[in-house]
């Protein structure tokens, strides 16, 4: 008898999306043939992880993600490593691929695709060179080539080129590790997304813990010898600095050239454009991740938001809706966090500057409030910065800052947003008490009622 061929789905990329995606289009169909191809040879690594395990907190084996055996085993769908995808043919349901190992080349069908190829990482001109201590971090492999490195050659002086998230986070680790930093950022400050109230004590512990911190300042030349940069020379400085190894960490674009050459729509903020089913505009072709666009839940319009916990959603709604569902992404607002030297920072929605843009009349609130009763041994202060439209009160933007438990107080906030909280909802919101957990006044609360104050001088 003849027995139907099964529906293929083939995913590009295997990390947070792309098994996301995977794993949610085999439970919502178990027939389907569902396969995964991954340029590397690692797939759901934990990336987010890298600086813990450079700076020795964490072992390479907790982060290196799972076989192609065990996903098979456990979820059901088949991955295959080394697999790089060269050009996808929409008209024909083709993907032409090549084994990164042997350089054999080969193509498989699809009946649905999807995209989930992540970002890469941006490398200034400049810093475009053959050298064996200049590094990115990006996946797994760069991990372990800067751990081993700094393992087998023992540098002492890193050079740290950018100041967001993952090059702050590595400074401490390269600082665990032993070595002089130096962390150099091209914007007249770090953070500047940030209310200065709520990152300055971030950067002053910075600074405190031995890294030498250079904003507003370029690379202008790199010395290179037998393969090594060996110094750097600032644009804006006399003397060149001394350097071991090189973490170039100046940003990440998305990873759009596959989809661009195979004629899928780009959209306004350089992804791939897609609607809220995780569709491009291409049929039967879904993109998720870090690759892909979002909706900004305040503004309505299409963002950039690469980000660990956004990519696994969009790549659940990815898979859902390619195996037959029709499940919306409704967007996101960027949360996101840090935690460096015990200290925790993070934002949510829009900041002063981003609600301008949108039309709205922002106003700034910025409180500092103790999370716990003095009496209690670790108490300490949290900032809280309140970005609310000054016309309606509703609650667009907020940031947080300080030891303890603040950053899991962005959470709350973020739900405020999301429900469209207005600073009146938050000044009366029924938080728990009991002194070894929160004040009787939330630090929250007290920014609520401060920006209730505030709004009603503006009118």
């Amino acid at each position: 008898m003849y027995k139907p061929q099964k529906k293929k789905i083939v995913v590009i990329g295997g990390n947070d999306s792309g098994l996301s995606a995977a794993g949610r289009a085999k439970r919502m169909n178990p027939e389907l043939d569902v396969v995964v191809l991954e340029k590397t040879g690692f797939t759901g690594y934990a990336s987010c992880g890298f600086p813990y395990l450079i700076s020795g907190q964490v072992p390479a084996q907790k982060l290196s993600g799972y076989s192609p055996e065990s996903v098979r085993e456990k979820r059901g769908f088949e991955v295959k490593t080394g697999i790089l995808v060269t050009a996808i043919d929409t008209f024909s349901k083709l993907l032409l691929t090549q084994n990164v190992n042997t350089g054999t080349t080969d193509s498989i069908k699809y009946d649905k695709l999807i995209i989930a190829v992540g970002a890469k990482p941006i490398v200034p001109e400049e810093l475009n060179v053959r050298a064996k201590n200049i590094f990115t971090l990006r996946n797994f492999s760069d991990a372990e080539k800067i751990n081993n490195f700094i393992r087998e050659d023992n540098p002492q002086n890193a050079i740290i080129i950018g100041g967001g998230y993952i090059g702050i986070e590595m400074a401490e680790a390269f600082l665990l590790r032993g070595l002089n930093v130096i962390l150099i950022e091209k914007s007249a400050r770090l953070f500047p997304d940030f209310i200065p109230e709520i990152s300055d004590p971030l950067v002053n512990l910075i600074k405190s813990k031995g890294i030498r911190l250079i904003c507003g300042d370029t690379i202008k030349k790199l010395n290179v010898q037998n393969n090594n940069v060996h110094q750097i020379q600032l644009n804006n400085a006399d003397t060149a600095s001394a350097a071991d190894i090189i973490l170039v960490s100046a940003g990440i674009a998305p990873d759009i050239a596959l989809a661009q050459n195979a004629g899928i729509p780009i959209g306004s903020t350089g992804a791939i454009k897609v609607n809220q089913y995780m569709q491009t505009r291409r049929l039967d072709i879904f993109a998720a991740g870090d690759c892909a666009e979002t909706n900004q839940l305040i503004t309505n319009k299409p963002a950039w938001l690469p980000l660990a916990g956004i990519a696994s959603r969009q790549g659940r709604i990815a898979g859902n809706n390619s195996a037959g569902g029709r499940e919306i992404f409704p967007g996101a607002l960027g949360t996101v966090m840090i935690k460096v030297f015990g200290f925790e920072m993070g934002k949510t929605g829009l900041s002063f500057q981003e609600a301008q843009n949108a039309g709205f009349a922002p106003v700034i609130t910025v409180i500092t409030h103790s999370g716990k009763p003095e009496y209690i041994k670790d108490n300490s202060p949290v900032t809280v910065g309140l970005i609310t439209d000054s016309r309606s009160g509703r609650l667009l933007g907020a940031q947080i800052a300080g030891s303890g438990d603040a950053g899991l107080r962005l959470n709350i906030l973020a739900t405020a947003i999301s429900s469209r909280l207005s600073v009146n909802d938050l000044a009366f919101l029924d938080f728990g008490y009991t002194p070894l957990i929160t004040n009787v006044w939330d630090p929250i609360a007290v920014a609520g009622n401060v920006a209730l104050k505030n709004i009603k001088e503006k009118k």
